[in-house]
């Protein structure tokens, strides 16, 4: 089975997808000259495009006549084949799914830890790579397309895997990757503007990760629990749409008072977080080497797992503590008489939790150097600009992967944030405090960020 004719040898099913950025009805012919037996379309319309004549259900090349199926939703279709080809292997295994916008991957990290410590054979997808126990493979995407994913599963069946801890992409969601998934536990962290140039607005975003939800409650698993952080808006909405749901067990965390996990008394430091949770009536404290306060939901989360799975609170603390770090999520290097903080910060909240963490420990000086990839949502470029120029004492902005846009054009989006932060600034000054309008007409603030107030200069 294949979608990509680079894949193909003698006898594959092709199943030709409508991409973002290419249609796979072009490549049939290819397809066919590699030896592809089947062909499996979406409209009758993609031989046309391909240039292909048909009779009888039949592809009509170069004196052969291979047979093609037409199904609507050719995605949907190849996660179903997968599944059906590889033996369901998620049936076979305890799948663990992260969904949100931020946090997944250092929360996998932090359940890989607690089930490693503990005696269980575990294996992640995620963003930093995929892991079979000890074996290391590149990721090229988040979430697998649903071929590749089920192929994975497989192995790690193969391979006697207990877990898989799985970051579940919203991309992924929506484009039928997990469909025949059979998860036993699922994890929300939060939600915030990211991937608006895929989903156009946060509604779409929302239900994007909410399917993870509605996924759960399909699988085939006996025991199947979901795990929502309560102090986002948005872990409660989930809570409050899915809490008579009857085969499904929510499990809540947080600060917020009436969590199952609450965490209370919180400190942190450029070398570790410490913090209290109640869990049933009973107090326990935690200690991490993890740093910032968003940090606390991503332990608490992965504590909740180990708890779930019947491990035992003394032993998930251990764990807990024995935790180094996620690599380039917060880790910290120190100078003679500096701290360089790296970050994969790549949504204005990240960058935000990240600064806010860093302003807490009241440094002299607070310099971001960071850039937004091309490619992808445009709009959180400017407001990762504001929460730079608000929290940082310097801001430089660079380039980051611009994959085929201009470099330049992306730094001036982001910039545009930064004169607005300043500029709001700025006018506090001048006007006793009042903040400006944002409907006001753009020449009066360009008339006012020319003032001879010296609060920003711009280098390029």
């Amino acid at each position: 089975i294949t979608y990509n004719t680079l894949n193909i040898k003698k006898d594959f099913i092709f199943i030709a997808i409508k991409g973002y950025t290419t249609d796979g009805h072009k490549y049939i012919k290819e397809a066919i000259n590699k030896g592809a037996s089947v062909i499996i379309i979406e409209e009758l319309s993609g031989l046309k495009k391909a240039g292909l004549p048909h009779k009888d259900s039949h592809i009509l090349y170069k004196n052969k006549e291979v047979p093609f199926l037409i199904y609507k939703e050719t995605r949907f279709l190849l996660s179903c084949i997968s599944a059906n080809f590889y033996g369901h292997p998620s049936k076979k295994i305890k799948l663990i799914g992260i969904t949100g916008t931020n946090g997944k991957t250092t929360t996998s990290y932090l359940i890989e830890q607690i089930l490693k410590s503990n005696g269980y054979k575990v294996g992640v997808i995620g963003t930093i790579n995929y892991r079979i126990g000890t074996s290391i493979m590149d990721a090229p995407t988040t979430t697998p397309e649903s071929l590749d994913l089920h192929s994975l599963l497989y192995r790690m069946v193969k391979k006697n895997v207990d877990y898989v801890i799985m970051e579940v992409s919203s991309h992924s969601l929506v484009l039928n990757r997990v469909d025949h998934c059979h998860f036993d536990h699922v994890i929300f962290t939060n939600l915030t503007e990211d991937h608006f140039d895929f989903h156009k607005n946060f509604s779409n975003y929302f239900k994007a990760k909410q399917r993870l939800f509605e996924l759960l409650i399909k699988s085939e698993k006996r025991i199947k629990c979901g795990f929502l952080n309560i102090d986002d808006k948005y872990g409660r909405k989930l809570l409050n749409n899915y809490k008579k749901i009857k085969n499904i067990t929510l499990f809540t965390y947080g600060n917020s008072s009436g969590c199952d996990l609450q965490a209370e008394n919180i400190s942190i430091s450029l070398k570790k977080i410490k913090f209290d949770f109640n869990y049933k009536n009973k107090n326990y404290s935690v200690s991490s080497g993890l740093i910032g306060r968003f940090n606390v939901h991503n332990i608490l989360s992965a504590m909740g797992i180990g708890i779930i799975e019947k491990i035992s609170i003394k032993n998930i603390i251990r764990s807990v503590l024995l935790f180094k770090k996620v690599p380039g999520r917060m880790e910290i290097i120190e100078g003679e008489k500096f701290y360089i903080g790296i970050d994969y910060a790549h949504t204005e909240d990240a960058l935000k939790n990240v600064l806010k963490t860093i302003k807490e420990l009241n440094p002299s000086n607070v310099i971001s150097v960071f850039g937004c990839g091309g490619d992808r949502d445009k709009m959180k470029r400017p407001l990762m600009g504001e929460v730079a120029a608000e929290y940082s004492d310097y801001v430089i902005i660079t380039s980051d992967n611009p994959r085929t846009e201009d470099p330049v054009s992306i730094i001036r989006q982001i910039e545009g944030g930064v004169k607005k932060k300043r500029l709001s600034n700025i006018l506090r000054s001048l006007t006793g405090g009042r903040r400006y309008r944002e409907d006001s007409p753009w020449q009066d603030r360009e008339t006012l960020y020319s003032s001879p107030v010296k609060d920003m200069k711009i280098i390029r």
